[in-house]
């Protein structure tokens, strides 16, 4: 028989659970672990990133009535503006856990950049 080292893994759901919208959560975890070895920074300063978040940025404020982004340079500053401030635009999506990427998040949501 092949030597083979196993072990048991156990998942235990957070109880309660998070009170955030698991689809936006689905979003920005595809989007930051697509490229997860890649500064979280550098993942929203790439062009199909900016576009996406400029759009998703444009319909939550066109629903409140505010002022949307025009260009891809508005959405890239205010993106690192958000990250900077919450001290993710140097880390990296591998390296960060589950509290810290609810921290994401809401720093995304405060800043009105949500996922779909």
């Amino acid at each position: 028989p092949p030597k083979v080292d196993s072990s048991v893994v156990r998942i235990t759901p957070k109880v309660p659970p998070p009170s955030i919208n698991f689809i936006e959560w689905d979003g920005m975890l595809r989007t930051v672990f697509n490229r997860k070895h890649k500064t979280i920074g550098s993942i929203f300063k790439q062009k199909d990133s900016l576009e996406t978040m400029r759009k998703n940025y444009n319909t939550a404020v066109s629903l409140r009535g505010g002022a949307p982004l025009e260009t891809g340079d508005d959405t890239k500053a205010k993106l690192m503006e958000a990250l900077e401030a919450s001290g993710f635009a140097e880390k990296r999506s591998a390296q960060l856990n589950t509290d810290d990427f609810l921290q994401l998040l809401a720093a995304f949501n405060r800043a009105g950049f949500h996922f779909a």
